[in-house]
């Protein structure tokens, strides 16, 4: 009984270790891109990396956790997308500004 505490916990860390190799060997194939490039009468596969690798490319294991509520937001772009009668009301109607009297 005394060993199956330890047991577990050696196997965790296993299982650990492989889960973070599979997350490396992920990222490491993503950034990686092959494209044919003919030259002549030769075609050569070319490897190229991608530096900025979006987030919704990556697989969900490797994504932020955050909260519910912040995966489910719009993002900065999605919320500053104005219609366009919202733009017209703007630009022909301004927020008005009064001096006011000291």
């Amino acid at each position: 009984m005394s060993k199956i505490k330890s047991l577990r916990r050696s196997i965790a860390r296993t299982l650990t270790i492989i889960n973070q190799k599979k997350k490396e060997n992920v990222v490491s194939r993503l950034g990686v891109r092959t494209s044919d490039v003919k030259s002549g009468d030769e075609s050569k596969k070319v490897e190229t990396t991608i530096k900025n690798i979006k987030r919704r490319h990556l697989p969900l294991d490797l994504r932020p956790k955050l909260t519910r509520s912040l995966r489910r937001a719009l993002t900065k772009a999605q919320s500053k997308r104005v219609t366009l009668r919202q733009l017209k009301r703007r630009l022909n109607f301004p927020r008005r500004r009064f001096a006011v009297p000291l």
